[in-house]
C-alpha cells in the first residue's frame, strides 16, 4: 500500500507482505531515491526521505518525518521513532528514539535540532528534548531506570513523553549515544 503524492525514483523496490491482513505500507508524501527499498511488511510513515540506497528490511517500521541518508540501512523489525534523522553509510539494529540523530552504527549522535527547529517545535519542547537526550541516552542506565527519567521529564513535555512511551513499547534494545570510557557493558546497559 503507498500514499499518496509519494516520489518514487529509479530502481527502488517495495517488498509485497507475507500476509495479507498487514500491508506493507509506504505512507503519504514519502520520497525514495534511486536504489531504495522497503522489505516486506514493512512500515513506512508520512513525510519521510530515503536518500540513494537507503534499506528498511522486512517487518522493520520507520516513523513519520524521519530522514534516512545515502547507503543507511534498518535492521528487520526495528523500529526508528519520529522525526529521526540517519546520517549516511550508517546502519541500525536496535530501536531509534525519536528526535535523535544516529551518527555511527546503533549509536545516537545528538538532538536532530534541525528538524525540530523547522517543524515549529517550540523551543521549551527542544531544550526539553536535548536534556534528557543527554541525561537518559547518554547515560548508563538500565531500562527501567530510563523510563522512570522519561516519563519525570516528560510531565511538562509531549515530545519526552514520546520517548518514554517507544522505551516502554520496545522489544529491542535501544541505541544509546556514546558512553565514557568508564561505561559498563552493552549487556548491563540493556537489562
Amino acid at each position: 500500500m503507498i500514499g499518496e503524492d509519494c516520489i518514487i525514483r529509479e530502481h527502488v523496490t517495495i517488498h509485497a507482505a507475507t500476509k495479507p491482513d498487514i500491508p506493507t505500507r509506504i505512507g503519504n508524501r514519502a520520497f525514495m531515491m534511486v536504489g531504495s527499498h522497503v522489505g516486506h511488511d514493512g512500515q513506512v510513515g508520512n513525510n519521510v526521505t530515503m536518500v540513494n540506497s537507503a534499506l528498511v528490511a522486512g517487518h522493520a517500521q520507520v516513523a513519520d518525518n524521519v530522514t534516512m541518508s545515502g547507503n543507511t540501512g534498518v535492521h528487520q523489525f526495528t523500529r526508528v521513532g519520529r522525526m529521526v534523522f540517519i546520517t549516511g553509510n550508517c546502519g541500525v539494529s536496535m530501536d531509534v528514539p525519536p528526535f535523535c540523530v544516529v551518527a555511527y552504527r546503533n549509536t545516537l549522535f545528538t538532538v536532530n535540532l534541525v528538524g525540530l527547529r523547522r517543524s515549529g517545535v517550540l523551543r521549551e519542547h527542544i531544550t526539553a528534548v536535548r536534556d534528557a537526550f543527554w541525561h537518559v541516552f547518554r547515560k548508563t542506565l538500565t531500562r527501567p531506570e530510563m523510563l522512570r527519567e522519561l516519563e519525570a521529564r516528560g510531565k511538562d513535555c509531549p515530545l519526552v513523553q514520546e520517548q518514554a512511551e517507544f522505551v516502554a513499547t520496545a522489544k529491542r534494545p535501544i541505541c544509546r549515544g556514546r558512553l565514557n570510557a568508564n561505561a559498563i557493558s552493552d549487556a548491563e546497559a540493556f537489562t
